[in-house]
């Protein structure tokens, strides 16, 4: 309770803060993390370690570990994302409906802060940057809940930008990490401080917080994401954004899972993805009666109606 009563406070000073003194907060969120990005990737390497072993085990799935890192280029990915964060235009005060009433009376709805969110997520500590960043540039106050197998990491990463807050005279709470299951299940209790919950991961972490706030929730369905080839599409692009799309980042829950081709292009457009993927390894095609004739007969297989709902990680 104390902790979502001091994001509140929190809330309130942020909410009033110009987009002048959030865009510095990001700035001194991008001269913090690199201040302490030794510091940073050691804690992500000790979490690592962790998973590896519960790897191992069979305790985590091997998608769950990938996704824990936050270190070389991950961490210079991370860095670049605030100051896309920073270019973009101001979300608060933008008018979005006027209207006169009657003479002397206009009426404008204006876009402002939602107050505090409590954001609860699993794995990729990168994420905490990600949602803290996007929660100051809109001026709301966070309670930013990760998940176990990351929890030095996030420590680390929170720790960083709730002092680089102070460089810009903003309270150090206006990002809180919340460590435990027993503080999230109070959190969720907490509907007098805390306006809006948002969980991302599971189908099976969605609901279970839902059933469990009197908070309003913003949840989410199935990471199943599709690309589609048009018969008129550039085929030569195509093949390219399909395998990004892919393989840039295999364990992301926004990679593609369903690829989607007019029927018009199959029998050009597939043996080229095939050709351009043949290089990849751990490649498999599950495919339905017509494209799979298209595709190398050793590594696909007949798709089952089950494997288009499947979230293939």
């Amino acid at each position: 309770e104390e902790a979502a009563k001091r994001a509140r406070m929190a809330a309130q000073s942020l909410g009033g803060a110009s987009e002048a003194i959030r865009n510095q907060a990001l700035e001194a969120f991008k001269k913090h993390l690199l201040a302490q990005r030794v510091q940073i990737e050691e804690a992500n390497a000790q979490d690592k370690a962790d998973a590896e072993v519960a790897v191992k085990a069979g305790k985590l799935s091997s998608a769950l570990y990938k996704r824990l890192d936050v270190s070389g280029s991950k961490f210079d990915t991370l860095l670049k994302g605030i100051d896309e964060i920073m270019n973009l235009p101001d979300p608060i005060g933008q008018v979005t409906y006027a209207n006169q009433v009657s003479e002397g009376l206009d009426l404008y709805r204006l876009t402002c802060p939602i107050g505090v969110l409590l954001i609860i997520f699993e794995a990729r500590p990168d994420a905490a940057v990600q949602i803290a960043s996007l929660a100051l540039k809109s001026g709301n106050a966070l309670l930013l809940k990760g998940g176990k197998e990351a929890q030095r990491s996030n420590a680390a990463l929170v720790a960083a930008m709730a002092a680089a807050l102070k460089d810009v005279g903003l309270p150090t709470d206006c990002i809180q990490g919340v460590d435990t299951r027993t503080e999230v299940s109070e959190l969720l209790k907490q509907d007098k401080y805390i306006d809006l919950v948002i969980p991302r991961g599971s189908n099976e972490l969605v609901r279970s917080i839902k059933d469990a706030s009197r908070i309003p929730v913003l949840g989410h369905a199935d990471g199943i994401c599709a690309v589609y080839v048009d018969e008129k599409a550039d085929l030569d692009k195509a093949v390219k954004v399909v395998v990004d799309s892919k393989t840039n980042y295999c364990a992301a829950c926004n990679s593609m899972e369903t690829l989607l081709v007019h029927e018009k292009v199959v029998e050009s457009f597939l043996p080229k993805l095939s050709a351009e993927l043949s290089s990849k390894d751990d490649v498999r095609y599950k495919a339905d009666e017509t494209c799979l004739p298209h595709l190398p007969k050793d590594i696909s297989e007949a798709a089952q109606e089950v494997d288009f709902d499947t979230e293939f990680l």
